[in-house]
């Protein structure tokens, strides 16, 4: 940050050149002061006179030499002030960097505070959802008795194909047996049919081997 005498030169130069310009005067008047009783002396003037243009030089010399102590206690009043404006200066610096540093700290901050809410909501959500469903134990023992009850279809569907086979092959021997019968009733269509029907010794004799069964039963 500039100081202040640096922002604003202009005024800082006027002081200083206002005071040049008045030891310019008092040196130039302690001279011509020095002179007039450097030409006393040589001209061996009245001693009254020389003493009192003496007093002249040293009231000059006073001034001049009390102008350049006011000036060194300013110069010295105004490093006094530079170095505590400096040191005014950094310590604000720092504390400024310091708010900045924090700033970004409480930002950071906020932002993680954010994100930890988020996942807070999203699991609060997912539990809740997770809450509506039943526990694993019980599904597992719902897929584990809808199995049982698939394995207990699948064997009474067996069974009801089998005992379907059954009563199939009983009714073909049935029916087998009824056409015998009426083929005995009528030997003539019988020995047609006979003639007109292809030979199959295997069925015959399966047929044979159920219609003594069926006839047993």
């Amino acid at each position: 940050m500039a100081s202040p005498a640096a922002a604003k030169p202009d005024e800082q130069g006027a002081p200083i050149a206002h005071r040049l310009l008045r030891e310019a005067v008092s040196t130039q008047k302690l001279s011509k002061e020095f002179i007039a009783l450097c030409k006393l002396v040589r001209d061996q003037a009245e001693e009254r006179t020389v003493s009192k243009q003496s007093e002249n030089v040293f009231k000059e010399l006073s001034l001049l030499e009390f102008q350049a102590r006011r000036h060194l206690l300013a110069d010295q009043a105004n490093a006094q002030d530079q170095q505590l404006y400096e040191t005014k200066q950094a310590q604000l610096e720092h504390e400024i960097e310091q708010a900045s540093q924090q700033l970004e700290s409480n930002k950071i901050k906020l932002q993680t505070a954010r994100e930890e809410k988020k996942r807070k909501l999203q699991y609060e959500e997912r539990r809740l959802k997770c809450k509506q469903y039943p526990k694993r134990s019980t599904t597992t023992a719902e897929i584990e008795a809808v199995h049982q009850e698939i394995e207990v279809l699948q064997a009474e569907t067996d069974q009801a194909v089998q005992e379907y086979e059954v009563h199939e092959k009983r009714f073909a021997v049935l029916t087998r047996f009824v056409d015998e019968l009426e083929a005995s009733l009528n030997p003539d269509e019988a020995i047609v049919d006979e003639r007109s029907r292809p030979a199959n010794v295997a069925d015959q004799s399966d047929t044979d081997s159920c219609g003594q069964s069926v006839m047993q039963e």
